[in-house]
């Protein structure tokens, strides 16, 4: 190689590794798969699966147990799986507690094969509903190559997001409230709901089903390793609370839980504890901050010691 192609190619490897720490490539791209790809610790005791309540949920710091936060965002039960399937190795045998942590409106997340691309990058082809070796060429080409595909459009969304991190807007009751009608709006679309009070379509009556599938077969996952699943649904801002009235808590989250595999496993519904009820707690209507989590997740492990889950 020429002196001046070895030059260009240390110039690229400097840009692609300053893309691999943009939000476009961290977040967008491969967001919540480093974890997984430096992933080392084994005879883990305590791991979490789940999507953005479980992501932002759990913190795990100064628990005196080999834990791990698996959450993806965004994430199905079917991801779920898939993720539990691939790292289970690192669960000690037989002992281990898996938390599947829920949301309102898991029932509805209709068990998708389809997953986002960058599951290629921490699961294992096989493993992989509807897997497509040209997919995953590409998405590992991205992972090596970021530069070539990084969007210029982009570099206003990084600045931007570099604006955020110097600027910090401080949470107040009054942006929660008005958090709370762009998750409800963004549920109603996802999920074509008119009125969260309104019976079920046809298509999610079929979505129903289907969940209810993919949350036995996460279970019998765990049950078949001898592992210990627990379903938790983390709580909600006051605000948002407001929207889930006892109806809809009893069709979207009871009767779905006990559509399932339920009897087999320990629910622990934090959903309107008002131990969380505190404005401080939160970084938006539905997802907790770092102080909610910790606070949460020290909840979470002392009832799992209580109901003798997490042996003392």
């Amino acid at each position: 190689m020429s002196i001046i192609g070895k030059i260009q190619g240390k110039i690229n490897q400097k840009i692609n590794s300053f893309v691999r720490r943009t939000q476009w490539f961290s977040q967008e791209m491969f967001g919540d798969c480093e974890k997984f790809w430096s992933h080392k610790t084994y005879n883990l005791d305590l791991i979490n699966l789940g999507s953005g309540a479980a992501k932002y949920g759990f913190d795990y710091s100064g628990i005196d147990l080999k834990t791990a936060n698996w959450a993806m965002m965004p994430q199905t039960l079917v991801g779920d799986k898939v993720i539990l399937e691939n790292y289970l190795s690192f669960l000690k045998p037989d002992k281990a507690i898996v938390i599947i942590t829920i949301c309102p409106f898991s029932c509805l997340d209709d068990g998708k094969n389809y997953l986002p691309d960058k599951i290629y990058t921490v699961a294992d082809m096989l493993s992989i509903p509807e897997f497509a070796y040209e997919r995953k060429l590409k998405i590992y080409d991205v992972k090596l190559h970021p530069l070539k595909y990084f969007p210029m459009m982009s570099i206003f969304a990084e600045i931007k997001h570099l604006g955020r991190r110097v600027i910090k807007r401080k949470v107040t009751s009054e942006s929660l409230k008005n958090n709370v009608n762009f998750w409800i709006d963004s549920w109603k679309k996802q999920f074509s709901i008119y009125n969260l009070s309104d019976e079920f379509s046809l298509v999610n009556k079929d979505r129903f089903e289907l969940s209810v599938k993919a949350l036995d077969n996460l279970i019998r996952e765990c049950l078949a390793h001898s592992f210990k699943p627990v379903i938790i649904l983390p709580p909600v801002s006051k605000y948002l609370l407001e929207c889930f009235d006892k109806d809809f808590q009893q069709r979207f989250i009871y009767d779905f839980l006990q559509s399932s595999n339920y009897k087999d496993v320990k629910f622990f519904n934090y959903l309107g504890d008002k131990e969380f009820a505190d404005d401080c707690l939160y970084r938006n209507a539905n997802f907790l901050n770092a102080q909610g989590a910790k606070k949460f997740t020290k909840r979470v492990i002392s009832d799992l010691r209580q109901a003798e889950i997490i042996k003392q």
